[in-house]
């Protein structure tokens, strides 16, 4: 309708608006009653093409009306909950039934239910659910029974403006609509539950096929793979990624500000890191998040990198006490693995899970890296531009910086949003706008 353009009026805009939410909300009765009246309006206007195109869409929506079940008494607004619970979990089934008929419906995987009962799952769902922006229906319909239905209804209908009431039917078409949602809420959990274990599966199989192949003692439970990011030797940055039983561990990830090495040179960047990695493991007061030491170190690159790394853990090993670590490193151009004391590399079978597994390690490690160098980069672009700019000093650097994390983001900020940065004032922020756009400056 091109209402930034000006190319329609507020009101028939608003309109339009209004019926797609009827539309999305399931209110197709409301929405053809709304589309009659604008089509006869339309046509006692003489504006038949526009009563053509009404009747249209009124004829479309009519079509999704007709291939919509009707469960429920006309004019029905339900949300109707079931559930289905397994030892590691719980599925929940959230079904919407407007106007009598179901037009949608959604799951959701919990976790750590475990000493939770049913009853205290369901109703900490429902508070979840309902907090943010879900549409609050008239009517809940719930497998089992909660203790504080009644506390609930007030806080729903103080959320919809209206009465809320929550029902556990026990009979007859609602109870036969609370059924059908807990069994779909098995046949999901069920279907999650294979495929977890489908995943797992490759997983260890994809472990002992790399143990196998660098003739490792087991395979490795904790993996860590490690990358180096820089441009030209500016703002280099290390990266470390772990993975736990096949599985990314992302809270463990860390990232490193190279520090000690000038200039390009990966090799000294990759020691530095790894060396930085054990430091903090056994150094006299050991880092917590440190202590477990990797089963398996990889490297992305080729034998420069791996050489690096190996020597330093060669140098840290005798004085802390170091178990062996076997380090590999996987080189991107043609996916070679080399190792330790062999001198020509190895190559997985291009579909094995060992190729696959080590792929994505690197890959993780790599964008873990790339992200952090984007964001020095884009940092060290915000200072390097503004730091001529009249009444920013480094007090106000830094605060852009947060604020807005790179000079491209910045240069979009409109100059009311500089403003409204902590610390910046209207003179300082029309300066940087300025600035950073000349030609609409001047």
């Amino acid at each position: 309708l091109g209402p930034c353009s000006g190319q329609v009026e507020p009101r028939l805009y608003r309109e339009m608006v209004d019926e797609v939410v009827l539309f999305l909300e399931g209110r197709q009765v409301d929405l053809i009653e709304s589309l009659r009246r604008r089509m006869k309006a339309a046509a006692d206007s003489l504006d038949f093409e526009q009563a053509a195109r009404l009747r249209d869409q009124m004829r479309a929506v009519e079509k999704v009306v007709e291939r919509q079940r009707i469960v429920s008494d006309a004019g029905a607004d339900q949300d109707v909950i079931g559930f289905a619970t397994d030892p590691w979990g719980a599925c929940v089934r959230v079904m919407f039934v407007r106007d009598g008929k179901i037009v949608g419906s959604e799951h959701f995987m919990l976790g750590g239910a475990e000493g939770v009962d049913d009853t205290e799952m369901l109703s900490a769902f429902i508070k979840e659910y309902y907090l943010e922006d879900s549409v609050v229906p008239r009517e809940l319909l719930l497998q089992a029974a909660i203790d504080d239905a009644d506390i609930l209804e007030k806080w729903l209908a103080g959320r919809r403006g209206s009465a809320v009431s929550i029902k556990t039917p026990q009979r007859g078409a609602r109870r036969k609509l609370v059924e059908l949602a807990a069994e779909n809420a098995r046949e999901y959990l069920a279907r999650a539950r294979a495929a977890e274990q489908s995943e797992m599966r490759t997983r260890m199989d994809g472990l002992a096929e790399l143990a196998a192949y660098l003739k490792l003692d087991a395979p490795p439970a904790r993996i860590e793979c490690y990358d180096i990011s820089n441009l030209q030797g500016t703002d280099a940055v290390g990266s470390m990624v772990v993975f736990e039983e096949g599985r990314p561990a992302k809270s463990q990830y860390r990232r490193y500000r190279i520090r000690q090495v000038q200039g390009q040179d990966d090799f000294a960047m990759m020691g530095e890191v790894i060396r930085r990695r054990l430091a903090r493991a056994t150094s006299a007061n050991p880092d917590p998040k440190f202590v477990r030491l990797p089963d398996l170190i990889i490297v992305d690159g080729g034998k420069g990198q791996l050489n690096a790394a190996g020597a330093v853990i060669d140098a840290m090993a005798q004085p802390a006490g170091l178990p062996p670590i076997p380090v590999v490193s996987l080189a991107e151009r043609n996916e070679e693995v080399f190792i330790r004391g062999e001198s020509a590399p190895l190559t997985l079978p291009r579909e094995s899970k060992s190729l696959r597994l080590m792929q994505h390690m690197r890959d993780e490690a790599h964008r873990f890296a790339v992200a952090y160098h984007r964001a020095l980069r884009g940092k060290r672009g915000i200072a390097s531009e503004l730091s001529e700019v009249p009444g920013i000093g480094k007090k106000r650097l830094v605060v852009l910086m947060k604020k807005f994390g790179s000079l491209e983001a910045l240069a979009k900020a409109s100059e009311d949003e500089i403003v409204s940065v902590k610390g910046m004032t209207a003179p300082a922020a029309r300066a940087v706008w300025e600035h950073l756009h000349p030609q609409e400056g001047t």
